[in-house]
């Protein structure tokens, strides 16, 4: 009699699996077993963070010099994704930081390091593209190298570094970076560096891109 009862019950498990199943597929759902993987086509603006250090130089006498760190990296692989095996990730790759009050400008310095081993990428030349009262912008040339047997990417981490003086010293002011990453035959075109500053590409497809502000008080 028990033997009975538990092969209804197995029975009747079975026809409510049979009809769970077969009600996901009337409304067009597919479970997902633990076996599948879903990966991204590309990278995207999630797989960037940023950063942003304000420093006052209190060993000058010609007023109030400023320096601002603008800084990125890549938090994953991602970017392997872009570019099958070695060579450019499509065209130039770009920054621009914005400040939302006017500065007078003294000097600039960008460099970009190895994903892997964070090592300087001294043969990544960045081009200063603009520099205004409100901002600065950089160009170059993203790739993925084989380096010690591995795929690295030569811009797996970016630091900048702004010096200047404010027109009038503010209260409070907002820095603003705009980073643009492309693939495929998309290149960084032109930069608007005015508040808030902004990024053209030469294609709608193949790009994005990511930013973030920072407040500070001098």
């Amino acid at each position: 009699m028990i033997k009975k009862d538990q092969e209804e019950l197995n029975e009747i498990e079975q026809q409510l699996k049979q009809m769970d199943d077969s009600m996901e597929e009337t409304i067009g759902l597919r479970k997902v077993e633990e076996s599948d993987v879903i990966k991204a086509a590309y990278s995207g603006p999630a797989d960037v963070s940023f950063n942003a250090d304000f420093y006052e130089n209190i060993f000058t006498s010609s007023g109030r010099d400023f320096v601002l760190h603008y800084d990125w990296e890549w938090t994953n692989s991602d970017w392997q994704l872009d570019e099958g095996g070695t060579g450019n990730i499509g065209g130039v790759d770009g920054l621009v930081v914005g400040l939302s009050k006017p500065i007078l400008k003294s000097g600039d310095a960008f460099d970009l390091f190895w994903d892997n081993d964070g090592y300087l990428s001294t043969s990544t030349t960045a081009v200063s593209e603009t520099r205004t009262s409100n901002g600065y912008s950089w160009k170059w040339q993203d790739k993925i190298a084989n380096r010690g047997g591995h795929e690295d990417l030569n811009m797996g981490y970016g630091t900048t570094k702004l010096f200047f003086q404010f027109e009038t010293v503010p209260s409070k002011f907002e820095v603003y970076g705009n980073f643009g990453h492309t693939w495929g035959t998309t290149k960084v075109e032109s930069f608007t560096a005015s508040w808030p500053p902004s990024i053209t590409f030469s294609s709608s497809s193949n790009k994005w891109t990511d930013s973030e502000s920072f407040i500070f008080y001098p």
